[in-house]
């Protein structure tokens, strides 16, 4: 098993006592496919959580782990794998590079479950903006292989269709100059998004990639301020619906991706322990 330093959380008489936290534990041969994992007792077969982080999809200067969602998980009785992943670049596209990463985080946090506590069975990919869509990915490619690997999927904002979302962004319907950047990047078409090629785009959207079988149960969410994510949402929905999922779609007020964690923890903590 890869060494990793354990941060034990040191606390006051009395206070309720935290499992080890791992730090820099390796889940693949690349740098970049490192891990926090929040641990729970040996033996308590707790719910996994694979936690992905989001970004655009493109390269960040720092990891940008979700410690904070991450911990209060732990703290609700989880095993929470809080990954990294390497990311695309101007001469490296998004796909299939990245699902594969979050893919081989999933393989590798069920292979190695017992020594964290974590229940080998129950895992649920939880993600947020751009990481929502890697979660979604990775939850249908390891389902479509093994039905049942991945029970839940949970999604915070996370775009679900590029054929659609190319399209939002080339008339200038999203105004985040950053994000238009980020599909772009992502697909291999910067400055030029009406030349994305349309194969890719398909083949690379958890709304056309729902497994025939073995379909998660979905949690997703967007706000109404951000009405890309509303209608990417309301889209996965209706796919997922249609194809005999389950699935829920929550909107919130404000917010984006783990901006709004504080809102939705306790559906979703109550939601992975329904699975």
């Amino acid at each position: 098993m890869a060494s990793a330093l354990a941060l034990v959380l040191c606390a006051p008489a009395g206070a309720v006592k935290t499992s080890p936290v791992y730090r820099g534990v390796s889940y693949g041969p690349s740098p970049g496919e490192l891990q926090t994992i929040y641990s729970q007792a040996p033996g308590a077969r707790a719910p996994i959580v694979v936690l992905v982080h989001g970004g655009g999809w493109r390269l960040q200067k720092l990891p940008t782990e979700q410690g904070s969602a991450a911990k209060s998980l732990q703290l609700r009785g989880d095993t929470v794998f809080d990954i990294n992943y390497d990311q695309d670049s101007p001469t490296a596209l998004a796909f299939p590079l990245e699902s594969n990463e979050v893919e081989a985080s999933v393989e590798w946090a069920i292979a190695n479950a017992s020594a964290y506590g974590g229940e080998a069975s129950d895992v649920t990919l939880l993600g947020g903006s751009a990481g929502g869509l890697l979660a979604a990915l990775a939850a249908e490619q390891l389902d479509a292989r093994a039905p049942g690997t991945v029970r839940a999927v949970i999604s915070l904002s996370g775009p679900t269709n590029f054929t659609t979302l190319v399209p939002l962004a080339a008339s200038g319907r999203i105004r985040d100059k950053n994000y238009v950047l980020s599909i772009g990047q992502a697909l291999g078409c910067t400055g030029a998004l009406q030349t994305c090629p349309q194969a890719y785009e398909q083949e690379w959207s958890p709304a056309l990639q729902i497994p025939l079988s073995g379909c998660p149960n979905w949690l997703l969410f967007a706000s109404e301020v951000d009405e890309t994510a509303v209608s990417q949402g309301s889209e996965m929905l209706a796919d997922l619906t249609s194809a005999g999922c389950s699935a829920t779609l929550e909107t919130l007020p404000t917010g984006h991706g783990f901006s709004y964690w504080p809102l939705v923890s306790a559906k979703v903590a109550a939601f992975i322990a329904a699975q």
